[in-house]
């Protein structure tokens, strides 16, 4: 079910909007140049490091990520499975090594430290809370 407030957050934020292009457009459009210009600056920092390293992290929803990894010109992933928890470190889920080789692409077999190695870099780079455990389960 969806927050029956959420409509009202968007009129007001719209209405907000309106409202300070109308008293101060000079003001207002400087603002919003400036911010897309901030957001094309991140992304192009983002795409030239994983041009430059040759992998990324991303997340995907609160618990899960996706480890990328350019491989002979094309992108390809695995999913990473994950689980927060309240007031403690959130978990990482690491096929053990056995299991790792059965169920990952071929691409990415028998690389598990040191796809794990990266991710590990990654996120500590993004100073999370993060525990690893290996399971025999993911």
């Amino acid at each position: 079910m969806r927050n029956p407030t959420s409509w009202l957050s968007i009129v007001i934020f719209l209405g907000l909007i309106i409202t300070f292009f109308r008293y101060a457009p000079r003001f207002a459009v400087f603002t919003f140049v400036s911010l897309a210009f901030w957001i094309a600056l991140l992304e192009f920092r983002r795409r030239r490091r994983f041009r430059r390293l040759g992998f990324r992290v991303v997340a995907t929803g609160r618990d899960s990520y996706v480890y990328e990894e350019v491989v002979d010109g094309d992108i390809r992933s695995i999913s990473i499975y994950g689980e927060l928890r309240s007031g403690r470190p959130r978990i990482i889920w690491i096929p053990v090594a056995a299991k790792w080789d059965r169920v990952m692409p071929s691409w990415a077999v028998g690389r598990r430290d040191e796809i794990f190695a990266r991710v590990r870099s990654e996120l500590g780079a993004r100073r999370l809370d993060v525990e690893y455990v290996d399971s025999q389960d993911t």
